[in-house]
């Protein structure tokens, strides 16, 4: 084969590849009060924020967290959203010093437009769909 084709064949696996990639996030209400329970790429301490951006509008909001938890590796942080509307995805960045400990996505439902419903979470965090 020629050395075009390689290229071409290499092109179109990367496309698909990147086409049927996984893409995680959270699914959360229109409530101003949330809670989000992650694993921080390092240890906690001191004061969070958050940088949440409408994916839409590219509008950002950088929130103080209010109170958080952090107990075996699982940190758990409270924080009001005034700003989170139905059926928009949001990027979010956690914060600490500056230093980006957590990257997500969200999607923002009132669980009636059954593109996505919010999950249960029994007392085990096992989610359930």
């Amino acid at each position: 084969m020629k050395k075009e084709q390689y290229l071409f064949i290499a092109l179109f696996f990367m496309q698909n590849y990147f086409f049927l990639r996984y893409n995680s996030m959270t699914i959360i209400n229109t409530n101003t009060s949330q809670v989000f329970k992650t694993i921080p790429t390092k240890d906690v301490s001191g004061s969070l924020s958050i940088v949440v951006q409408n994916e839409t509008t590219k509008t950002s909001y950088t929130v103080a967290v209010s109170s958080y938890s952090y107990s075996e590796d699982i940190l758990s942080i409270n924080v009001t959203l005034n700003f989170l509307q139905n059926n928009t995805f949001f990027t979010y960045k956690l914060l600490m010093a500056g230093e980006i400990i957590y990257k997500d996505r969200i999607y923002c439902t009132t669980g009636a437009d059954n593109l996505y419903t919010l999950p249960t979470i029994d007392n085990n965090n096992y989610i359930t769909i």
